[in-house]
């Protein structure tokens, strides 16, 4: 991670907040019974920060089984495409091309 490193924190059973550089990036992780679901995945350049964060926990990118993105800027999609799972969008309720 960067010098400002930060641990993921457990803001409630089973849902992470991974910190990012910019406090406006920070990744949470939905840690179910079957599924793990990303809300957000940060900027690219952080994409580091997300697999130590991730690695942190116990995850690997590719355990991730959803993505979802809350809006559309690059600040919370743009490391969508360093995960195998399918990004959503809860701006349609449809799975987004990428």
């Amino acid at each position: 991670m960067t010098d400002q490193h930060k641990e993921p924190v457990e803001v409630c059973p089973g849902v992470f907040q991974i910190p990012a550089q910019r406090p406006s990036c920070h990744v949470y992780l939905i840690v179910g019974t079957s599924k793990i679901i990303m809300i957000d995945s940060g900027i690219d350049s952080s994409f580091g920060d997300l697999r130590d964060g991730l690695g942190g926990i116990g995850f690997t990118p590719t355990d991730v089984d959803l993505v979802v993105n809350t809006h559309e800027h690059f600040d919370p999609s743009a490391a969508t495409s360093t995960s195998s799972a399918p990004p959503f969008s809860l701006l349609d309720d449809s799975p987004l091309q990428k």
